[in-house]
């Protein structure tokens, strides 16, 4: 019995054409960017969580600030006349101090609890010594904040008063952020002139009437 002939098909492999390769090398250039991105993402979102501290004062200062340090001044804030509550913070090279003072107290009370604040950290720690640059060196900065009731802010009753002495500075410098040093300007943010301003657009455009009992418009 004769075997029958199979023939086997070959496919032929299709040719790439020159747009084939221009398909290709766009596909590229659109993924490189893409990929980057995504990866950039990942690291940022990984990230996220995690406190950038700067540390522009490495190897540089004189005398650190200890914990043991950071502790007694807590303490001596803390029993400073009028504060109910005081705090001490050291990061990133400023020390911050923030006390609560009694809402009892006016600004002028509250800038001579300031003024003491600055006088306990003096004798805890030397001004001289921790807060001004020298040799070379760069110290760290001061930062005290003193205020009355939290609730009481978007009122007349907030007192809010800083004392800010940096390294470089030759003297500190107090300042009162609750009070608008321009006035005006803080009323017109706060668009307590806009309803003002309303009511006269409005009375100048009411109907009048003349002697001749006619009614204008205004204009």
């Amino acid at each position: 019995m004769a075997k029958e002939k199979t023939t086997k098909k070959t496919k032929k492999k299709k040719k790439k054409t020159l747009a084939d390769y221009i398909l290709i090398f766009g596909i590229i250039i659109i993924l490189i960017p893409c990929i980057g991105l995504g990866y950039f993402l990942y690291q940022a979102q990984k990230e996220n969580d995690t406190p950038i501290l700067g540390k522009r004062t490495d190897n540089e200062r004189t005398a650190e600030i200890t914990q043991a340090q950071l502790d007694t001044l807590s303490t001596a804030m803390n029993a400073l006349s009028s504060v109910e509550k005081a705090e001490v913070h050291l990061q990133v090279s400023t020390l911050r101090i923030y006390l609560d003072i009694s809402d009892n107290e006016n600004i002028e009370d509250i800038e001579e609890t300031i003024k003491a604040a600055y006088a306990a950290v003096d004798s805890q720690l030397p001004i001289d010594q921790y807060f001004t640059n020298r040799n070379g060196a760069r110290e760290y900065d001061l930062e005290i904040h003193a205020y009355n009731n939290r609730d009481y802010i978007g009122t007349d009753r907030w007192i809010y008063v800083t004392l800010v002495r940096t390294s470089a500075m030759d003297s500190y410098v107090i300042d009162t952020p609750s009070i608008a040093r321009e006035e005006d300007l803080a009323r017109e943010l706060r668009g307590e002139n806009v309803s003002a301003s309303t009511v006269e657009g409005e009375g100048d455009a009411e109907e009048t009437v003349d002697e001749t009992g006619e009614e204008t418009g205004g204009e």
